[in-house]
């Protein structure tokens, strides 16, 4: 007779297991009987109370959390707007205002003294626009003094025609590409002058000596960029550096 394993018998010299033993893929206690079935996909299935107290099953350290639906680093980067609870940050984006159209346009010659805004620029929420003569950021700042890192300089070319060209007389508006008044008229200014926006009203203005831009007093808000301040230059040379000032107060 063949000598078989503990559980197995001998037929016809073979030895075999029993039909009536234990299933190899399932949770045995001491006694043999079944406690649970392995599922196919080899997870570790629920336990209970009863499997744990008992010391036949243990529970991996994470069981009873939930995912959060973070990415771990080590499958994929962290999502930016997901916060530590799991709650999604709302991600709404900051103000911000496009130019597309928008002309800047001295009344006192509304066909020659106009300048069109590049499409595209853009003004985030209490920033502002310049539009100085003839100057470059670095040349304005020169003149005038260090500009707030909130501020844009465009340098407008403007010769005999074109704006901003400030001699005295001027009144400024905003139109957009169909003709419609955005913002102004401003008060007429005079010769060698300074103005602030002091109101939400187009002729909220008061003078101030060699202003500088970005340090207009704030404004309550407004969906479009307003004028703010203009200045005129006087002196030798000093034309290059006349300039206007929109700010954009959502």
């Amino acid at each position: 007779m063949v000598d078989c394993g503990e559980g197995e018998r001998c037929v016809a010299g073979i030895c075999e297991v029993p039909l009536d033993a234990p299933d190899v893929g399932s949770f045995a206690d001491a006694s043999g009987a079944p406690d649970a079935e392995l599922p196919l996909d080899g997870s570790i299935p629920d336990a209970t109370a009863a499997d744990v107290e008992g010391g036949d099953l243990a529970l991996p350290a994470d069981a009873g959390t939930k995912d959060l639906g973070q990415t771990s680093p080590d499958s994929g980067p962290f999502d930016a707007g997901i916060l530590d609870s799991g709650i999604l940050d709302s991600g709404t984006p900051a103000p911000q205002f496009v130019f597309d159209g928008l002309s800047l346009v001295n009344l006192e010659q509304p066909d020659d003294q106009r300048f069109l805004i590049p499409a595209g620029t853009s003004l985030g929420a209490g920033e502002s626009l310049v539009l100085v003569r003839s100057a470059e950021r670095n040349e304005l700042e020169v003149a005038v003094g260090p500009l707030p890192s909130a501020v844009q300089v465009i340098s407008t070319g403007a010769t005999s025609v074109g704006a901003p060209i400030i001699n005295g007389g001027e009144s400024f508006q905003l139109e957009d590409g169909a003709g419609q008044v955005m913002d102004g008229p401003t008060p007429v200014g005079q010769v060698g002058g300074g103005y602030q926006r002091t109101g939400p009203g187009a002729g909220d203005f008061q003078p101030v000596i060699d202003p500088v831009p970005g340090t207009s007093p704030g404004l309550p808000p407004h969906p479009t960029p307003r004028i703010v301040a203009w200045s005129d230059r006087t002196g030798t040379g000093q034309f290059r550096f006349e300039w206007v000032e929109l700010r954009y107060d959502p």
